[in-house]
């Protein structure tokens, strides 16, 4: 298979060979196309609803959408060593403290919202939220939004049907299938992601169902029995990188991106140079920038420093950041400068979260 980013469904309509033409658009570089499929799997979240609509079709999923924030602190201001679950001060819904790495993570918000999935922002009354039980917890730390080092924030896709009131955190987490009778095209969306794999298992199971009964004796059920990207560890892994990039590199990589580790070290092999840090303050090497871009399908800064890794909580000198963009428009893995023509929406959502 293929992972392509950034592609936007214009339509989708029904062949005379009862397949499905999609037609999309490149929000990089602008360009549209049209592919061909023998069916089609809408996994869109909250967008759901608005891939149903391209398909012109009027069978909605009764979707609300709800907001939730965290908020990320150094350590050396919140000195947590363990994870606390704590009601909320405000409404008494759970909260949670968790220390990861240098840092404390606190959330998260529950809000029902009507914004637009594509323009969503944080209130300034979810950081109060947050703040007001942190200080009520740790009344001897008096923390401010100005010890935010940076506010992640996101939509959660509820079907849900009820009429009246109720409260974000008391609505299903339950996902829900449509299936299209006019074209192969299987829809779901809700859950979470501690369901994601049996999502995926029953989505797979019931396209077969649905769509490939006459091939049936060649489809097989989907099993999710496979490790996860990263999860093929061994007990020889450390060693064998330490081997390679010295203790502390090797242990860093391995605790970040598990197996895949042995993708970075083989990167530095190739390449000596791209074991360089680029930031003294967050250990990143430039061979894993090579890694977001080859592996992880990254195709702006924005899904670097923010979607890839942590560099988005250090200020990055002028210098730092046109460094970055040349070694990644110089790997010429994607079009000319489109890693230098990103920066500027980089810096934007930069302001944003901090």
């Amino acid at each position: 298979g293929c992972a392509l980013n950034y592609l936007e469904v214009k339509e989708i309509t029904a062949t005379a060979s009862k397949n499905i033409s999609i037609l999309m658009e490149n929000n990089i570089t602008g360009e549209k196309f049209s592919i061909a499929a023998k069916s089609v799997i809408n996994a869109t979240g909250v967008w759901a609803n608005q891939i149903l609509e391209c398909a012109s079709t009027q069978d909605l999923f009764p979707l609300k959408m709800c907001s939730g924030i965290h908020l990320l602190f150094d350590k050396k201001r919140f000195p947590l060593e363990n994870t606390l679950a704590v009601e909320a001060v405000d409404d008494h819904r759970n909260l949670y403290f968790i220390p990861w790495k240098d840092l404390v993570l606190v959330g998260t918000t529950d809000n029902l919202t009507s914004d637009s999935p594509d323009q969503v922002s944080y209130q300034p009354a979810d950081v109060s939220y947050l703040l007001n039980s942190i200080n009520f917890y740790f009344p001897q730390l008096q923390l401010t939004e100005k010890d935010v080092l940076e506010k992640t924030y996101g939509l959660r896709p509820i079907v849900d049907d009820v009429v009246g009131e109720k409260r974000a955190s008391d609505l299903s987490r339950d996902y829900v299938f449509k299936i299209d009778q006019r074209m192969p095209l299987l829809s779901v969306t809700g859950g979470k992601l501690t369901s994601f794999r049996s999502m995926g298992e029953k989505t797979i199971n019931l396209l077969i169902k649905s769509f490939f009964s006459t091939e049936s004796s060649t489809l097989l059920p989907c099993t999710t029995i496979s490790p996860i990207s990263g999860g093929r560890l061994a007990q020889t892994d450390l060693k064998i990188l330490t081997g390679d990039l010295g203790h502390e590199l090797a242990a860093s990589l391995l605790d970040r991106y598990g197996s895949n580790a042995h993708v970075i070290a083989a990167i530095i092999r190739k390449n000596p140079s791209t074991k360089k840090i680029i930031h003294p303050q967050l250990h990143y090497t430039f061979a894993e920038l090579e890694y977001f871009v080859a592996r992880e399908f990254a195709e702006t800064l924005t899904d670097i420093f923010f979607r890839r890794c942590q560099l988005s909580l250090f200020k990055p000198e002028e210098a730092d950041l046109i460094e970055v963009v040349n070694f990644l428009d110089g790997l010429k893995l994607k079009p000319t400068q489109q890693f230098k023509n990103s920066m500027g929406d980089y810096l934007r959502e930069k302001k944003i979260h901090h």
